[in-house]
C-alpha cells in the first residue's frame, strides 16, 4: 500500500521467508513495525532474540540491527509497516557485528554473509 498514490505516509509490506530463509542483517534510520502473519520464526533485534508468530508485533526502533529467520517446517511471513520516505537499508560493519556477537546467545542462531 501506499505506491499507487494513495494518501499515506506510510507502506505495508509483506515477506515471506521459506524453510531456513533469511533477510540480511542490517540498519536503517527509519523504524519498522512487523506483524507476524504465518509461520513463526526469529528475530533478531540489537543483541537480542525473540521467538516470533502469527499476531506477534515487533517494534523495531531506528538504527536498530535487525534480522528475521525462518527456523521452522513451514514459510514464515510478516507484514512490515515502514516510513514511505525511507532511507535504503546498511550492512552491518565488522565492528558492529563484533559488539552483536558479544551475546552468546546469538551465536547460533545469527546468518552472516560469508567472507
Amino acid at each position: 500500500m501506499g505506491r499507487e498514490g494513495e494518501s499515506a505516509a506510510f507502506h505495508v509490506r509483506y515477506f515471506e521467508l521459506d524453510r531456513g530463509g533469511y533477510t540480511s542483517l542490517e540498519t536503517h534510520s527509519h523504524i519498522h513495525l512487523v506483524i507476524g502473519a504465518r509461520g513463526k520464526g526469529k528475530v533478531i533485534a540489537d543483541d537480542k532474540i525473540y521467538d516470533f508468530g502469527v499476531f506477534d508485533v515487533i517494534y523495531i526502533g531506528p538504527d536498530v540491527p535487525h534480522q528475521f529467520i525462518n527456523d521452522g517446517e513451514e514459510p514464515f511471513g510478516f507484514f512490515c509497516i515502514v516510513d514511505a520516505e525511507r532511507d535504503d537499508s546498511k550492512p552491518l560493519t565488522k565492528k558492529e557485528i563484533e559488539e552483536i556477537l558479544k551475546n552468546p546467545g546469538l551465536r547460533g542462531h545469527l546468518k552472516l554473509p560469508e567472507g
